[in-house]
């Protein structure tokens, strides 16, 4: 049976919480839904519906990616896509060259699996998600957060009438072990 697949990084849960309960503040009295933290997550790479051979070939090849490390920082609230507000996150100082290079890898993940990207990627954690056209307060900030994208996972999102959950299907290895995760 296909399934929606895509590549990212869950957000550690200390900078998680924090954001769950700045959104709570910021987003509470709008017509919005907020994101349970258990969901929080950078997307890397949105794969899309695909069968169980190419979601079998993911699986392995996240299984064999060893994965580096990238440090983050939230530096704006904005609106993604048609009904995402988030968090933009910028490679923290002294990371920023870096991260195009480290980024690379994902996507020969999807060459490898002869995928194509149909989403550009725009770095950033949805923390609610809108029922109606809004607007952000233009003095809305964010909270001043640095943290590692530690690991990449392959996520299956399983949508329902609730919010989606993400099934974690598969994770990298970190660089320089063998070990799977953080």
């Amino acid at each position: 049976m296909p399934a929606r697949l895509f590549s990212g990084c869950p957000i550690p849960e200390g900078p998680a919480i924090e954001l769950h309960a700045w959104a709570s503040q910021a987003f509470g009295a709008m017509n919005v839904r907020l994101v349970p933290v258990e969901n929080y997550h950078v997307t890397l790479m949105f794969y899309g519906l695909l069968g169980p051979k190419c979601q079998q070939a993911l699986e392995r090849l996240t299984e064999e990616f060893a994965w580096e490390s990238v440090e983050v920082m939230v530096h704006r609230v904005g609106l993604y896509g048609r009904s995402a507000i988030g968090v933009g996150l910028n490679a923290a100082p002294g990371a920023g060259w870096e991260l195009e290079r480290r980024l690379d890898p994902v996507a020969s993940l999807r060459h490898r699996a002869k995928l194509e990207n149909r989403r550009r990627l725009d770095l950033h954690v949805t923390v609610a998600r809108a029922k109606e056209r809004i607007s952000i307060p233009a003095d809305l900030k964010p909270p001043s957060l640095t943290f590692d994208l530690a690991r990449l996972v392959l996520y299956e999102s399983i949508l329902s009438s609730g919010p989606a959950r993400y099934r974690p299907l598969a994770q990298s290895r970190r660089l320089g072990t063998d070990k799977l995760g953080p």
